[in-house]
């Protein structure tokens, strides 16, 4: 949010999640853009509560953060991707972002989906990085 546009940068976060909800691009704007409304600070302006308000209402509505914090949210988008190094790498990400103590659980998470044997073509072989 480079110009702290907070809604329109909202709507094109929705629009991303209806077009492709499973794709790690989406996932890392959804995460991003919770992460960043959580570091700013509470509202002061009548405009500002508005804007707040807005976002408390919709965000119910998202079903990838529907009663979940946004590191919940991250586990449960691995749990469905743990197969896809793009989306391990994204989870990985997030989880840095996130909890920057949890650098090492991030690397390593991305070096042990780099070690999984996976079926290709139906013979087995290592992930290749």
């Amino acid at each position: 949010m480079r110009k702290q546009k907070t809604l329109l940068a909202f709507q094109a976060v929705k629009q991303l999640l209806r077009l492709d909800a499973e794709n790690p691009d989406s996932h890392r704007c959804l995460i991003k853009f919770f992460h960043k409304l959580g570091s700013m600070p509470a509202p002061l302006t009548d405009a500002e509560k508005l804007v707040w308000s807005v976002l408390e209402a919709e965000r119910p509505s998202i079903s990838q953060l529907q009663e979940k914090t946004l590191s919940e949210a991250n586990k449960v988008f691995l749990g469905k991707h743990e197969e896809s190094l793009m989306h391990i790498v994204v989870v990985a990400e997030m989880l840095y972002t996130l909890e920057h103590t949890k650098k090492l659980e991030a690397v390593k998470l991305i070096e042990d989906s780099c070690n999984k044997v996976m079926p290709m073509n139906g013979a087995l072989g290592p992930v290749l990085a």
